[in-house]
C-alpha cells in the first residue's frame, strides 16, 4: 500500500512559479482530415440539395476557422503564478476573477490546470503545466483559491483530439 501524503504538511514556495506553456499544433492527423473532408462534403451536400445561403455560409465560416486552427503557427506562451494573479501571455487574470482551479495530471500525458472563471463567456481556461510540479503549483493556488474538480467537457475532449 502506497503511504499517504499530507499536503497540508508540505512547505509552501515563496517565489512566483513561471512556465512556458506548449500551445504548439501537432503534426496533421487522419482526425483532422477526416472531420475537414466530412464538412467539405456537407457543405457541397447541402449547397447543391437546397441551397440555403444561411447554413452554407455558416458551414464555409467554421471549415475557415478550423483550416486557419490547423495551420496557425502559433508560439508558446510564458505563464506566470504570482502572489496576485496568473499571467498567461499577455493576459493578466486576478485571483478576485477565479472562482476555483483544479489540477489535471493523468497517466496519458494530459497535465493541465483548470481554471474556472466568473465570467459567463469565458468559464473555463485551460493552461498546459508542461514540466511543472503539479504539486507544488497545487500548494501555490491553494492559498488563494478553491480547490474543485472540474468536468471535461465534450468541446475540451473534442479538441484534444482533433488538436485544435
Amino acid at each position: 500500500m502506497k503511504p499517504i501524503v499530507d499536503l497540508r504538511k508540505k512547505t509552501l514556495p515563496k517565489k512566483d512559479l513561471v512556465w512556458l506553456a506548449n500551445y504548439q499544433i501537432h503534426a496533421s492527423s487522419p482526425w483532422r482530415i477526416a472531420i475537414i473532408a466530412i464538412l467539405v462534403a456537407v457543405i457541397v451536400t447541402l449547397f447543391l440539395t437546397n441551397g440555403s445561403g444561411l447554413s452554407v455560409g455558416f458551414l464555409i465560416a467554421v471549415l475557415i476557422v478550423i483550416g486557419l486552427r490547423l495551420i496557425a503557427n502559433r508560439q508558446p506562451l510564458e505563464i506566470k503564478v504570482d502572489q496576485s494573479s496568473i499571467q498567461v501571455g499577455d493576459r493578466q487574470i486576478g485571483y478576485e476573477e477565479i472562482e476555483s482551479f483544479w489540477i489535471t495530471f493523468r497517466a496519458d500525458g494530459l497535465q493541465e490546470l483548470s481554471l474556472r472563471q466568473r465570467s459567463w463567456y469565458l468559464p473555463y481556461l485551460k493552461v498546459p503545466i508542461d514540466g511543472q510540479d503539479p504539486v507544488r503549483l497545487r500548494n501555490f493556488l491553494i492559498r488563494f483559491l478553491v480547490e474543485q474538480p472540474h468536468e471535461e467537457s465534450v468541446l475540451d475532449h473534442l479538441t484534444r483530439k482533433l488538436g485544435l
